[in-house]
């Protein structure tokens, strides 16, 4: 069967849809097929995008964000459901809702070897895809799982030309049958994203996503409406770093918690969380991180007694809890205890 169509109103089943040519994105009509509607990045949100970042410095644990010349970010225009979708750029202040983390594996430096680029998504990772195999306006999109009939792009970036003071940018390209096509976007707005041997190519910075620290009250009062919540901030750093699904569970294997277990009075679950968060800060220290990572104590009550946990601030900005006993992640929302205290 052919695939002729996807649209809102009939969209195949995702194993119909592996095997088949995906269409190209429709253009800007009709209007129910652009990406959503622009959501103004609320003033309160606790997320800000760092300083550009030297591409050398990329580490494959980092979530970033790619910005191009224009001011526009890497976008994922998809459905709630959705397992795969549509590349774009457009504003992060009016499309924040639809910036996703961005996670690079090169085997080297990325200006001489091939790596992915991937986005993190509801926890999983959707790798980025050329919608075809030909060598000009080839739609680029991510999904959730393999497309074998569509290929999985392997990018180098090249360094464009870098005047003093100005901030390093790069151009993303792979190379189908020794031809190199770059990813290009239109300069009008929000565009799709695509791969082009002809038109100019996106310059891209690098940034990571940072949390506004007197923000955080604001972030724990949106999550815990109801709570009666103290809130210590014992730093005085005016950012810290956001931590990747990746990344917690990284800290968690290297803080060798998973050799312990409860012990009441002597290594109960607030030990675990002081350990958890120790960890941490190390993990930090070695990886010569510029600031520390928005991670800390948090303490609830339920009808069975008091708990402690890990929380912390992903890419997106919502807040994660940690449990430091098993190493299990979960929405901050859904956790089972009230909250009555967080210290960061």
């Amino acid at each position: 069967m052919k695939l002729n169509y996807i649209g809102p109103e009939a969209t195949p089943p995702w194993d119909q849809l592996a095997a088949q040519q995906i269409p190209p994105p429709p253009q800007r009509s009709p209007e129910e097929h652009d990406p959503p509607a622009p959501e103004p990045l609320p003033q309160d949100t606790a997320m800000v995008l760092s300083r550009a970042l030297r591409v050398r410095d990329l580490s494959s644990s980092d979530a970033y964000v790619l910005k191009d010349q224009h001011g526009r970010v890497l976008c994922l225009h998809k459905g709630a459901k959705a397992t795969w979708g549509w590349a774009f750029m457009a504003q992060y202040e009016e499309y924040y809702q639809a910036v996703y983390p961005i996670t690079f594996r090169f085997t080297g430096n990325p200006t001489d070897t091939r790596g992915t680029l991937s986005l993190t998504v509801d926890g999983q990772s959707w790798a980025m895809y050329a919608n075809g195999h030909g060598k000009e306006n080839e739609w680029a999109f991510f999904g959730a799982s393999k497309w074998p009939h569509h290929p999985h792009t392997k990018l180098i970036a090249r360094l464009q030309r870098q005047e003093a003071g100005e901030l390093p940018r790069f151009a993303l390209y792979w190379n189908n049958e020794d031809t190199p096509l770059y990813l290009a976007a239109g300069a009008d707005g929000w565009n799709w994203l695509k791969f082009s041997a002809s038109e100019a190519a996106l310059e891209f910075s690098l940034h990571k996503f940072y949390v506004v620290r007197e923000k955080i009250p604001a972030l724990l009062k949106a999550t815990w409406p109801n709570a009666s919540l103290a809130h210590a901030d014992l730093r005085d750093d005016r950012h810290c770093a956001a931590v990747t699904y990746t990344r917690a569970r990284a800290i968690y294997e290297e803080s060798g918690l998973r050799r312990f277990t409860y012990k009441p009075e002597v290594f109960d679950c607030e030990d675990f969380s002081y350990v958890y968060k120790a960890e941490a800060s190390k993990h930090a220290y070695f990886a010569k991180e510029d600031l520390p990572y928005a991670i800390g104590l948090l303490r609830g009550v339920n009808d069975h007694g008091g708990h402690a946990v890990n929380l912390f601030i992903d890419p997106r900005g919502e807040l994660k809890v940690l449990e430091p006993q098993d190493g299990r992640i979960s929405n901050a929302r859904e956790w089972e205890y009230v909250p009555t205290g967080v210290v960061i």
